[in-house]
C-alpha cells in the first residue's frame, strides 16, 4: 500500500517513520508540507521527496493521511476535492475533526473514497 502523508508535523512524522521502520511503501512524493525547514528537516533525515501541494502525492497513494493542524484544514480541503479516487482510503488524525468534516471538506463520500478518522492520545 502506497502512503502519502499530507502535514510533515510530529504526529505525520511519527506515523511516516513507523511506516519506514516497518517496510511499508510510500508513495513517491510521499510527504507534503508547507514549512520550508520542516521540509529541508524530513527530506534531510528521511531522504524523501517533500512536496508544496497534495496533487502528486494523491495521484500515487493508496492511503492518504490528513495530518494538518485544524485551523489548516480549510486551506487544505480545496486542494483535495475532486482528486481523491474510489480506492483511496483518506485518514484523518486532524484533532477536533470528524470523518464527516474531512470528507465533506475534501467533497469525499464514502462512494468517492474510503474514509476513516482516528483521534490520537
Amino acid at each position: 500500500m502506497r502512503v502519502a502523508i499530507i502535514g510533515g508535523g510530529k504526529m505525520g512524522e511519527a506515523i511516516l517513520g513507523r511506516i519506514l521502520s516497518a517496510g511499508g511503501e510510500l508513495a513517491a512524493s510521499a510527504v507534503v508540507e508547507v514549512d520550508p525547514a520542516r521540509q529541508h528537516y524530513l527530506r534531510a533525515r528521511y531522504s524523501l521527496p517533500v512536496v508544496i501541494t497534495p496533487a502528486e502525492a494523491l495521484a500515487q497513494a493508496d492511503l492518504v493521511l490528513l495530518a494538518v493542524k485544524p485551523q489548516d484544514a480549510p486551506l487544505l480541503y480545496p486542494q483535495l476535492r475532486g482528486r481523491l479516487g474510489a480506492q483511496q482510503v483518506l485518514v484523518s488524525i486532524l484533532a477536533g475533526g470528524t470523518d464527516r468534516g474531512a470528507a465533506g471538506g475534501a467533497r469525499a463520500t464514502p462512494r468517492s473514497c474510503g474514509r476513516c478518522r482516528t483521534r490520537p492520545r
